[in-house]
């Protein structure tokens, strides 16, 4: 859990975490008026109705505490959905304390894709910019499908009590600690960004298992960049204290994937205790740079290894999620570049790899990385950074169909089908 650096800080956000109607508001915070846009609005849209509400807290701390670097043509908000109710705040460098833009009346499921929908148009009525950038905080597993999209009920009907979530995870009525509730698919949450009108400079997700081809690209028309973790990630996530002034209104969104890597990596007494050797691989894709991957893998995997719907042995190719029962059999998520180099021919690898690298901004990563499950189980990363891309792949394979039952998502092989990645790349032409 993240532990806020100052104890004021502490003190000031308990206001973030109440249900207070008479809080004090400036209107020219509330609404940019003028007729001049600011350079840059970013929105933290926090679904921490789970097991991450507390690191909310922290987290808006932090926020507070970088509050004074944020640009004076840049908006920062931070959107919370914890266990009061859902809140909207700004945070600016002449504000000596967030200001409350809106609480909702009601509790409401922030994983509903309209709900995000409905956030990202009034922040971007009310502090419009010339660009946008988005930060997706909360639990996820990347691409594979949500088993609960039940967004009217309080905290929905689940099928699996262990951690079955896409993106986010809204609890609704139940106790913070538990991670039940409705979730949030990708493409959904492409749609919702789409129809708020929204295109992002950047998305970065403050959460597990993002950084993969298939999320990347069902995001295309909706960001440039995205920066994630193709790993599960430290429940501390993100060091706003740093990210606020050194990432999130940077020119380069790899500047918010170095920075994090750093803090992950520091040496500093207190970030040490909130990361501990948890280890961090992050990188960042050009998301108009997807396609010509999508086109070579379309012509290369008719000649693949995975063609004809064969299981090559991928045993040695670098995973950043431990494939187990405790983690309900989510996929490998393969790295893209050791995956290529194993499954494609040599023809086709070289190209592909070469497309891979015009994708991939950047890429940094600790010498390993907790995989889990228990105690000291560490994916140690390949000593060259030429040997791996921080950005992970799904392939299918008949593991997947034969721990079917004991996936919340089913076969595996089967939900891939869905993904536009799969369509793309012409998957269908490996009888997979």
């Amino acid at each position: 859990m993240k532990i806020p650096s100052i104890c004021i800080l502490c003190l000031c956000l308990l206001s973030l975490t109440a249900c207070h109607d008479d809080t004090k508001t400036v209107p020219s915070i509330l609404t940019d008026m003028s007729n001049q846009p600011g350079d840059r609005t970013v929105l933290i849209y926090m679904a921490a109705q789970n097991s991450l509400n507390q690191n909310a807290r922290s987290d808006s701390a932090e926020i507070s505490q970088a509050a004074a670097s944020i640009p004076e043509q840049g908006r920062l908000l931070v959107f919370i959905d914890d266990g009061a109710r859902p809140r909207l705040y700004r945070f600016a460098h002449q504000q000596k304390a967030p200001v409350l833009v809106k609480q909702w009346e009601a509790d409401f499921c922030s994983t509903s894709p309209d709900r995000l929908h409905d956030v990202l148009s009034m922040v971007k009525e009310r502090f419009p910019s010339r660009e946008y950038g988005l930060v997706m905080w909360s639990h996820a597993s990347g691409w594979i499908p949500a088993t609960n999209t039940d967004y009217e009920a309080s905290g929905g009907a689940m099928r699996k009590t262990m951690r079955p979530f896409s993106f986010g995870i809204d609890t609704g009525s139940r106790p913070m600690g538990r991670n039940n509730g409705a979730e949030m698919n990708i493409a959904d949450m492409a749609q919702a960004i789409d129809r708020a009108g929204w295109h992002c400079r950047y998305i970065l997700f403050d959460a597990c298992l993002m950084q993969n081809l298939e999320v990347a690209y069902a995001l295309r028309h909706v960001t440039d960049f995205v920066v994630a973790s193709p790993m599960s990630i430290a429940a501390a996530g993100a060091y706003y204290a740093h990210l606020v002034p050194n990432g999130l209104f940077a020119t380069s969104p790899s500047v918010i994937a170095r920075t994090y890597w750093e803090d992950v990596s520091s040496s500093d007494p207190s970030l040490k205790a909130q990361y501990a050797d948890f280890g961090v691989v992050i990188s960042c894709i050009d998301t108009q740079k997807l396609q010509p991957i999508a086109d070579i893998l379309r012509e290369a995997l008719p000649h693949s290894s995975i063609a004809d719907a064969a299981s090559p042995d991928l045993s040695r190719v670098l995973h950043y999620q431990a494939y187990t029962y405790t983690y309900m059999y989510r996929p490998h998520n393969y790295d893209a570049l050791q995956t290529f180099r194993t499954i494609l021919p040599a023809e086709y690898a070289s190209r592909a790899e070469e497309a891979l690298r015009q994708a991939v901004v950047c890429c940094y990563a600790t010498s390993a990385f907790y995989i889990g499950p228990g105690r000291g189980n560490y994916q140690v990363m390949p000593t060259s950074s030429a040997d791996y891309c921080g950005v992970s792949l799904f392939v299918p394979q008949s593991i997947y169909t034969r721990y079917a039952p004991d996936c919340p998502q089913g076969d595996l092989n089967q939900a891939f089908k869905q993904t536009e990645w799969y369509r793309a790349c012409g998957f269908e032409s490996t009888g997979w």
